[in-house]
């Protein structure tokens, strides 16, 4: 015990760093509060993993609880107190890395998405608190949604052909340069239920590499099944905060998710719809509230729409949608 207390005296000044607001604790309670979360966070996913008995895991909503209480952005310590400890309990660095997995495992199964998750020990070892590494579990490393060549917007209609070689000879008032108006970007998609009204279908995706592991061909959009209960929606506000926050990544992939989300499910009506489809999971049975909920998720986020993880896709499902459109309209005038 005295080898742990003197380790994080030493740490003490730098993770006070960490935290936007002064802490109102002495130095002797603030290395006890690091000591005894950092030890918590440890025994706790080990004893999960081991299925070892413990007094909290016999109350039944206590697991949840815990989990979604640890990824509270107020709740955090610094991780490299965690990595400390880690050092501190095992000194052979093999076993480290395992104690580092075994976190990892523990965040990992509890995810609100049914996706797995990759465990790299060296760049999680670097993360700057638990909702980091949560986050690191899961957002993957590709720069942005990678386009679908067949999914273009010339491909919409002949109609459309030829309204754009109309505007480039006899160019309307208002109407600026032909290159921006066409690069537009897109800020709204239709709802899941006007989409799957025009003849776009949803369909989960059965092997899903990560939760951004969207595609869309051929008038079909796969996505990641999405379970949803009460405590899964604090750890997903949560994620969103930390991205908004800490400028994680420039093309912010989690908000960009969100963002498709908020656009897919507007009404209870898509919350039915996606749920049919199987996209879906929700513990809660009033429709509207889970609808609220992505609402008030894409709220709350800043996003350059002209650059974000998913624009390509966004472009492709409008292009595509327009193009049903057109159809529709074609066919009911003739």
């Amino acid at each position: 015990m005295k080898v742990l207390v003197r380790e994080m005296i030493l740490l003490e000044d730098q993770a006070r760093q960490c935290y936007a607001e002064r802490i109102n604790l002495d130095s002797r309670e603030f290395v006890e509060m690091l000591l005894l979360d950092g030890c918590f966070i440890l025994e706790n996913a080990i004893k999960w993993l081991n299925n070892e008995s413990d007094r909290l895991k016999h109350v039944r909503w206590a697991t949840q609880c815990i989990f979604s209480d640890l990824l509270l952005a107020e709740n955090q310590i610094p991780f490299f107190v965690v990595t400390k400890l880690i050092s501190l309990i095992q000194a052979d660095e093999k076993q480290r890395t395992e104690l580092l997995y075994i976190l990892s495992a523990y965040f990992g199964s509890n995810f609100f998405c049914f996706v797995p998750f990759h465990v790299d020990t060296h760049s999680l070892s670097g993360a700057r608190n638990l909702v980091h590494l949560y986050y690191q579990l899961f957002v993957p490393k590709r720069r942005s949604y990678q386009s679908n060549p067949k999914n273009t917007c010339a491909s919409t209609s002949t109609r459309g052909l030829f309204s754009t070689f109309k505007l480039c000879i006899f160019p309307q008032s208002g109407q600026g340069d032909l290159k921006q108006n066409i690069e537009e970007p897109i800020y709204v998609i239709p709802c899941a239920t006007e989409l799957l009204q025009s003849g776009i279908i949803f369909k989960p995706k059965k092997s899903p590499t990560d939760l951004l592991d969207v595609t869309f061909q051929d008038g079909i959009l796969e996505m990641p099944p999405l379970s949803l209960g009460p405590r899964d929606k604090v750890t997903f506000l949560n994620a969103v905060a930390f991205e908004q926050s800490s400028g994680e990544d420039e093309f912010l992939p989690f908000t960009s998710y969100v963002a498709l989300m908020e656009n897919l499910v507007k009404t209870s009506k898509d919350v039915v719809a996606l749920r049919q489809c199987g996209i879906i999971y929700t513990f809660d049975p009033n429709e509207e509230e889970v609808a609220l909920f992505f609402n008030h998720a894409g709220q709350v986020c800043s996003l350059d729409y002209s650059n974000h993880y998913l624009a390509n896709l966004f472009t492709e499902i409008k292009c595509y949608y327009n193009g049903r459109q057109n159809k529709l309209k074609d066919k009911t005038r003739f």
